[in-house]
Order: C-alpha cells, then sequence, then structure tokens
C-alpha cells in the first residue's frame, strides 16, 4: 500500500469516527501517523492521542474533540494522490495560506502546515487540506 493511500485511510478513518459522534479512533502506525497527530494536537483539532502494541502491530488511539456536539474538522481531504504528487514551490504556497483551512506540506524539514512552510522558505509536496 502506498503511503498516500495510508494518508487517504487515516484521514478517513478520523473524519468518519468525527461524523459517527465516537470518543477515540484506532490508526495503525504508518509514516504520516505520528507528524499528522501532533500538528492535529498542536492546532487543538484532537483531544490526545497514545501509542499502544498490539500483537505485531503498532496502534495509534486517538481522541477526537468536538465542540457543543459537533466535530471541529469537517473535511479531512487528501491532495496529491498515489502516482500524482502535488509539489507546490514557496511562491505557489500562498495561495493555500487561508485560515478557515489547514493545509499539510511534506517538505525537507518534515511535515509543515503552509503557513509555516512560506515563512521557512521551504516548497513541497501538497499533502491534505483540514477544513475547520
Amino acid at each position: 500500500m502506498s503511503l498516500n493511500n495510508q494518508l487517504a485511510t487515516m484521514l478517513s478513518i478520523i473524519q468518519n469516527g468525527q461524523r459517527a459522534n465516537l470518543e477515540k479512533v484506532c490508526i495503525k502506525k504508518n509514516k504520516f501517523s505520528l507528524p499528522i497527530f501532533e500538528l492535529l494536537y498542536k492546532e487543538g483539532l484532537i483531544s490526545g492521542y497514545s501509542k499502544k502494541k498490539e500483537g505485531p502491530f503498532t496502534i495509534y488511539q486517538v481522541w477526537l474533540k468536538y465542540f457543543q456536539g459537533s466535530p471541529l474538522m469537517n473535511e479531512l481531504k487528501c491532495i496529491s494522490k498515489p502516482g500524482k504528487p502535488i509539489y507546490k514551490s514557496m511562491r505557489d504556497l500562498k495561495e493555500y495560506s487561508d485560515l478557515p483551512n489547514i493545509y499539510i506540506v511534506s517538505t525537507v524539514e518534515g511535515l509543515l502546515k503552509s503557513p509555516e512552510a512560506i515563512e521557512k522558505g521551504l516548497g513541497g509536496i501538497l499533502l491534505c487540506k483540514i477544513s475547520q
């Protein structure tokens, strides 16, 4: 399974969990899981996450966050597709720095939000969009 498929699966699990008003969801560890969870936690979009071992697999438990019964994240959407990554330069990323949405970019310094990548003068692969 390609890494973008793993990212899409992870985002889909979170989005479906929020639509079902679940307290937490469980997600298999992948390359993107920890950096995405750290970013979502830092932004206040999830309540927390923890790692646990289930047999040979490492699983993350992610506690979802709601405000007055509504999910804090409305839509989690992959932008780059398997086999077709969307590369954006620092100048191009300025289009993706609007406030209600968070765009996550894979750069040489790791996963960053688009404003952070612009501030550091970096471009990269535009991975996903999180709508609030």
